[in-house]
């Protein structure tokens, strides 16, 4: 299960090792895996494996800084 933002930044607050930069990279980079991979399940569902892949490759998480 994603955490929500709230729920992150709870478990994250007190670590002295976590800047909040940090973190929110960190949460973004989970919302966007979590996201394509929804959208990759979507079509493979409807048997379109080429989409699939397009999705997968739509967000390159280094974007996400």
């Amino acid at each position: 299960m994603i955490p929500t933002a709230k729920d992150f930044f709870e478990s994250n607050y007190l670590r002295k090792d976590v800047t909040i930069t940090d973190a929110m990279i960190e949460f973004a980079k989970m919302h966007v895996t979590e996201a394509l991979k929804q959208a990759e399940n979507i079509a493979f569902a409807y048997g379109k494996d080429m989409i699939a892949e397009k999705i997968s490759n739509a967000y390159p998480l280094e974007n996400i800084k």
